[in-house]
């Protein structure tokens, strides 16, 4: 069980100075929840020390804790995308956010290389009023949750999805049903509207443009290779390359012929 974002690339629609240098702010809170005051830098894609490109989701979140993908400024709908090049196993997804995390969100799978996609977890601050679903929060099983679309903490917020939870939470790991629910070929989450931190409302000398940026420390995504459970291990795909990256140790897997 390894995170397969490791070794692969991941997409997205923008990146922070992806033309230009442009200048950003984000807001921070104590653990009291009163706010700090916002650091601003600058960023471009083009300069490592200042570029903030989705690959830095995917390297290792402890020998690199504080490196970053963001968003263009003033984006209002962006895309990740993990592609992989087998069929695999998808356990869960943990994103942890430098920006709010979003008001509103959809995490998408494919299971034919792109080709047709299935919402996995629709994300909201109100999951009735934004996608017409009712909430896990009210509903045990729901298909959409608001449990992780709070603008606070401003900094740091997670976001956190299981494939077996309810109502796949059942005990044969190896039956039809669990295993169409866990195969993936692609991974997509859509975000779809930002939020800003609450402190920015308070602090009314602050002009707001240059908060309005989508940033995501970690992407990481839980799962192994698709072996319908005859495996003890799995072998690399023929041909496949791993991205090469600061940290990333991985291996990758083919699901025919396991062995």
């Amino acid at each position: 069980m390894g995170n397969l974002a490791l070794g692969r690339k991941l997409w997205a629609d923008t990146t922070c100075g992806q033309n230009t240098t442009e200048l950003y702010c984000f807001y921070s809170e104590n653990t009291d929840l009163t706010c700090r005051q916002p650091k601003c830098d600058k960023c471009n894609a083009a300069q490592p020390h200042l570029a903030h490109l989705p690959a830095a989701m995917a390297d290792s979140s402890f020998r690199f804790p504080r490196t970053w993908w963001q968003s263009a400024e003033d984006v209002h709908r962006e895309k990740i995308q993990l592609d992989l090049e087998a069929e695999f196993y998808f356990t869960h997804l943990i994103m942890v956010f430098k920006s709010p995390r979003p008001a509103a969100m959809v995490l998408d799978r494919s299971q034919d290389f792109g080709k047709t996609w299935k919402p996995y977890k629709y994300f909201a601050t109100n999951c009735s009023a934004t996608f017409g679903l009712e909430d896990d929060v009210i509903k045990k099983g729901a298909i959409c949750t608001s449990r992780y679309s709070n603008p606070f903490p401003c900094t740091g917020g997670e976001v956190i999805f299981r494939a077996l939870s309810p109502p796949y939470d059942v005990e044969n790991p190896y039956s039809a049903k669990v295993q169409e629910q866990l195969k993936i070929t692609n991974l997509r989450v859509q975000l779809l509207k930002r939020q800003s931190c609450p402190c920015q409302r308070n602090d009314l000398n602050m002009k707001p443009q240059h908060f309005t940026h989508y940033a995501i420390y970690d992407f990481i995504v839980k799962g192994s290779c698709f072996c319908n459970g005859h495996a003890d291990h799995c072998v690399p795909v023929d041909g496949f390359r791993p991205v090469k990256a600061p940290g990333a140790f991985h291996v990758v897997c083919k699901t025919s012929p396991c062995q």
